[in-house]
């Protein structure tokens, strides 16, 4: 509790425009709790924080989706570019998935998909989430029975250029209903 008072405390220090330059102090009351402050108080003792300088990390560059105003040199019709196969790696055809309908659906491309084209899955015909760049999705919460999972590789347009299904079974545990206790 005190260590992350410390890290928000820093960080705000840090952080804040005012306080760029300013010492912070550390003081004990008879209780033992630990304040933080920039102003020392009067009539207790405290002491000076000496803080080492805060790493910054930039975050990588988002690549955002194509605009589909941009032309696209790799759909020119000298090219005549196809893909070859699309498989559903995991979950794997008929697998049946226990637990909270939390999984995970991985797919291939041979050849690998191409930087103007995008992927997007459906769960029984219906769409899970916006077009993404990766062939990974993170299901969570899915209702319990038999679902449909498809795949689909997409043009700039939505066009559909390959797709690939499966059919999974999502096992959940019931804890609602009573045990059904057998007949003498």
């Amino acid at each position: 509790m005190i260590k992350r008072l410390f890290v928000l405390i820093t960080v705000g220090a840090l952080t804040s425009t005012p306080t760029m330059g300013a010492q912070i102090y550390r003081t004990v009351d008879p209780a033992g709790n630990v304040t933080f402050t920039d102003n020392p108080p009067e009539g207790q003792a405290s002491e000076a924080v000496k803080l080492k300088p805060m790493t910054t990390v930039s975050p990588p560059a988002v690549k955002p989706l194509p605009d589909d105003s941009e032309p696209d040199d790799s759909e020119t019709p000298s090219q005549e570019f196809s893909y070859t196969s699309l498989q559903i790696l995991s979950p794997e055809p008929g697998e049946t998935i226990r637990g909270a309908g939390d999984f995970q659906v991985v797919a291939a491309t041979d050849p690998e998909m191409r930087e103007s084209d995008s992927a997007r899955l459906l769960i029984d015909g219906n769409p899970f989430d916006k077009r993404q760049k990766s062939l990974s999705f993170a299901l969570t919460n899915i209702d319990r029975g038999a679902h449909t999972l498809e795949v689909q590789v997409v043009d700039r347009k939505g066009k559909t250029l390959i797709s690939s299904r499966v059919e999974v079974f999502v096992h959940r545990a019931n804890l609602g209903t009573p045990r059904a206790t057998p007949a003498n």
